[in-house]
């Protein structure tokens, strides 16, 4: 029987938080016996990483919505941390998206079939506002999941999904969250942020339909109770996970998710604005790999002194034999500050191919910023790694691998050409780090090939 997941991973283009979902899409493409459609749906700048996306058979369906609210290029313009990136505004267009039908049930999803019934009583919003709200209509009645898979940083948009549309959710987390910051508290706070006569309004709309701000007649913990109810994946192996942090029984750690690499729609430069050819680059032995993530600019300042103190690092003896790869991003590359460096050991790329990088052998050390899916990489390919941490949860990300007696930190207060010899030299020659890693690296290759998130994805649809 064919069954339909739609993913929505999070609102904003904070491609750790899309990735990992890639790794089930693909597992439930593959999957044998039922015939299963995966899609997914998002705002403008999200669509890139899908399409960019190959799953042996083309790319997975991406259904555009909120493009008035998030216009393209919204995520690079708007670099912040993920909880002040969220904005209310795209709750109302869910919340809305409710009163849109078909003028003629059997006609076909396009503007001239589709009809906005406002309960009599209600104001008309904006015209944005509807437009953004037929979109989120339009992508459910096109996708008609079975199940919304859904971001942590989405829960209370997926809670408000499931409400309206009647929806199961499975929610995907990914970042190593403590046991009370579940995905209904999460939901909680993001509704405080609301008044309360609009949290009264929202509450009532998503269960009844009645755009009314009398007080709703259920509780804010009785409507935030299915996220209570709903599994929960967690793209990561439990051997990383702090052994004092117990989570309920619809809390899985799964596989880690170790996406193939994507295609990338633009050549990648270096700083000289040269395309470069990374089959050759990639040859190098000896290769040191910097990169502050792909959200570079939520912390531009300390991401270009780690990348010029790594290339002033690079004229040392230590390091004569070593080829130094700096993933800038596309923003910071295109600048003169980086002309004075020696390109012949030195190439600081627009983007880089990571996960192909990573799983070279001539990758000497890789110096990271400590997101949660570029440690899983370098664990997973067993590199020899530096953690920077720059911001977010990465400290955190951090602090668990010295429990596991993995000590590869380095504070942005102590980074300078010497501290980073210092530490490449530590975590390539001790070997009781080394021996450590290798003992976690075996780990995550065999929970990758276990599939847990598929199973229990697979669960929870045999019983929609």
């Amino acid at each position: 029987m064919s069954k339909s997941i739609l993913f929505w991973p999070d609102v904003y283009k904070e491609q750790g938080h899309w990735l990992p979902t890639l790794k089930w899409a693909q597992d439930l493409h593959d999957s044998e016996g039922d015939d299963y459609t995966v899609s997914y749906m998002g705002i403008s700048d999200c669509k890139s990483v899908i399409d960019s996306y190959d799953n042996g058979s083309g790319h997975f369906l991406f259904q555009t919505i909120l493009s008035n609210m998030y216009p393209k290029g919204y995520t690079t313009k708007s670099a912040s941390d993920p909880n002040e990136r969220w904005k209310t505004w795209h709750v109302w267009a869910i919340l809305y998206s409710r009163y849109f039908a078909l003028n003629n049930p059997d006609g076909e999803i396009v503007d001239e079939n589709i009809v906005f019934n406002l309960p009599g009583n209600a104001r008309i919003p904006n015209e944005d506002l509807v437009e953004d709200a037929k979109s989120i209509w339009k992508a459910l009645q096109i996708a008609k999941p079975d199940l919304l898979v859904g971001g942590y940083f989405t829960s209370l948009e997926c809670l408000l999904i499931h409400w309206i549309y009647n929806i199961p959710v499975v929610i995907s987390t990914t970042y190593l969250r403590h046991p009370q910051d579940d995905p209904a508290i999460r939901a909680r706070v993001n509704l405080l942020s609301f008044s309360k006569p609009e949290l009264h309004k929202i509450i009532n709309m998503a269960i009844n339909g009645s755009v009314s701000t009398d007080a709703p007649d259920m509780t804010l913990q009785e409507f935030t109770q299915p996220l209570e109810t709903c599994h929960e994946l967690i793209p990561c192996p439990r051997e990383y996970e702090y052994d004092h942090y117990r989570h309920g029984d619809l809390v899985h750690y799964v596989d880690p998710c170790i996406t193939k690499e994507l295609t990338h729609d633009t050549d990648s430069l270096d700083s000289e604005g040269n395309v470069i050819n990374w089959n050759s680059i990639l040859e190098n032995e000896n290769i040191i790999f910097v990169t502050a993530g792909s959200q570079v600019l939520d912390y531009e300042d300390k991401a270009k002194n780690l990348f010029h103190s790594m290339c002033k690092a690079m004229q040392s003896p230590q390091l004569q034999d070593c080829f130094l790869i700096i993933a800038a991003g596309s923003k910071l590359v295109n600048s003169p500050e980086w002309k004075n460096y020696d390109k012949s050991k030195i190439i600081i790329a627009s983007w880089v191919p990571q996960r192909e990088l990573l799983a070279k052998e001539n990758v000497k050390c890789a110096i990271i910023h400590g997101g949660l899916a570029t440690i899983k990489e370098c664990v997973y390919f067993d590199r020899n790694f530096v953690i920077n941490p720059l911001g977010k949860d990465q400290i955190d990300n951090a602090l668990r691998l010295r429990h596991l007696g993995i000590d590869n930190i380095i504070s942005m207060a102590n980074v300078n050409p010497n501290s980073l010899l210092d530490a490449i030299n530590r975590v390539t020659s001790d070997y009781r780090m080394k021996s450590k890693l290798k003992k976690l690296s075996d780990i995550f290759v065999a929970a990758e090939n276990e599939k847990k998130g598929l199973s229990v994805i697979l669960d929870v649809l045999s019983r929609v």
